[in-house]
């Protein structure tokens, strides 16, 4: 019974570490891409109102 039970234990984690290895990464072979990413050029942009402007109907 204690062989049974042994032998029940490592075949569950060894299918356990056989899936959740076999789940990680891509799929496929792995490679470098050939071109590289276009560079990402940002405009400047004009700064935004001020939070506090004075308001004509306060005073």
């Amino acid at each position: 019974m204690h062989r049974l039970m042994r032998l029940i234990f490592i075949m569950t984690y060894s299918f356990t570490a056989l899936f959740v290895l076999t789940a990680c990464g891509n799929k496929g072979p792995l490679y470098l891409p050939k071109s590289e990413a276009q560079p990402i050029t940002m405009s400047p942009t004009t700064p935004p109102a001020a939070a506090t402007t004075k308001d004509d109907t306060e005073e």
